[in-house]
């Protein structure tokens, strides 16, 4: 017996460090001896949910279930691989079994919101969601989780009072304050928007999905210092992050700030290299400040960054060949794009300034007459 209980130690204390593999070949060992000791056989598949392996998990609790049908943390494991592994129905089936046996459980609840939202059925998760809140008033990511569903319904109103009833049980909630200040955006209400994104990121410094959105809001309205400063913040927790880089490129490009823009962007393209977008706002902020062969090389890497080079990148390529006086590389690229989209208004524009370099006034016209027709704002 003080063997065994050696062993169940050793194996516990090898989940605790994650030594998992360790972990398996003792729980391994003991099963050899019980086979049907289902807290082994649980363990079992909880250490492969922890590592990823749900379809590997799935048999320890089968056999579980063999011979307790109705064991509540069984029922409720396999029921949320079922939802990972996209197998609704059966998830369900599942985990309403688990539900017979503890109606109020917030754990089946949880799973259940989720299995019926992953399915689109969110009148059913909403219910399940507010069965959570029902039994734990005080459970605040059920009210994040129910308020999301409302927000994915464009309910903003009950998505936005959703949100306040759970900040008020933790109002500096950084979470809740983020997915507050996005359904604000959604109504734009970007005073609403702005204290819940001030609040996020008192409570979660440089939280970089809560720093690009918020500086989103300050761009919209010309508040580019505030946005500098935003992100300038940001980039000293997160130093080698090239994201928040790329905005500060990006906002220094608002700001014609060229030089700004041009190290900030290197800096992206150094710690993501090979990203077409970073690739072609680099290219543009050599174009504006006059590096035009910086600007060719950089916008042709752009393009061979990508499979598939995307229609902004191709567009700012022929912006910048034409302003590099690459005129046949600018044509060649206007005929592939406009060949997909004879209407887009940038790329009729974008021809007009071709014509105007080769001087055939007639052929700009038509140009501005089509731009008129597919775009009259």
């Amino acid at each position: 017996m003080e063997d065994k209980e050696l062993v169940v130690s050793r194996a516990r204390n090898a989940v605790i460090s994650r030594d998992f593999n360790m972990a398996i070949r003792l729980y391994n060992s003991l099963l050899r001896e019980e086979p049907a000791n289902e807290k082994y056989l649980e363990a079992l598949g909880n250490i492969y949910i922890k590592t990823g392996n749900d379809e590997k998990a799935i048999p320890y609790f089968e056999s579980i279930l063999e011979k307790s049908p109705r064991n509540f943390n069984a029922l409720n494991s396999i029921g949320g691989i079922y939802r990972r592994l996209k197998i609704y129905d059966e998830a369900i089936i599942v985990l309403k079994k688990a539900l017979e046996i503890d109606r109020n459980n917030p754990e089946i609840n949880y799973n259940l919101g989720f299995t019926y939202k992953s399915m689109g059925k969110t009148d059913e998760a909403i219910e399940s969601f507010e069965t959570v809140i029902d039994y734990n008033p005080s459970d605040v990511l059920a009210y994040n989780h129910l308020a999301s569903i409302y927000a994915e319904k464009h309910d903003y109103t009950k998505a936005i009072s959703t949100y306040k009833k759970g900040l008020q049980i933790d109002p500096n909630h950084p979470i809740l304050q983020y997915n507050l200040a996005k359904a604000y955006q959604a109504i734009h209400d970007d005073a609403g928007a702005v204290a819940a994104f001030e609040t996020a990121l008192r409570a979660k410094p440089g939280w970089i999905d809560a720093v690009k959105d918020y500086s989103e809001v300050l761009l919209s309205h010309r508040k580019t210092r505030a946005a500098a400063d935003l992100v300038r913040n940001a980039i000293e927790l997160h130093p080698k992050n090239a994201e928040l880089y790329t905005l500060q490129g990006k906002i220094y490009l608002h700001q014609y700030y060229l030089d700004g823009a041009i190290q900030s962007l290197e800096n992206a393209d150094k710690f993501n290299p090979k990203n077409s977008t970073i690739l072609s706002l680099l290219a543009e902020a050599y174009c504006r400040r006059g590096k035009k062969t910086d600007a060719v090389n950089t916008i042709l890497e752009a393009e061979t960054a990508d499979n598939f080079p995307n229609a902004s990148v191709q567009k700012k390529t022929i912006a910048i060949m034409l302003t590099a006086g690459k005129y046949e590389h600018a044509l060649s690229c206007l005929k592939k794009l406009s060949a997909e989209n004879k209407n887009d208004a940038e790329l009729l524009d974008l021809a007009g300034q071709y014509y105007i370099t080769q001087k055939k006034d007639d052929s700009v016209n038509l140009c501005c007459e089509k731009i008129k027709k597919s775009a009259p704002d």
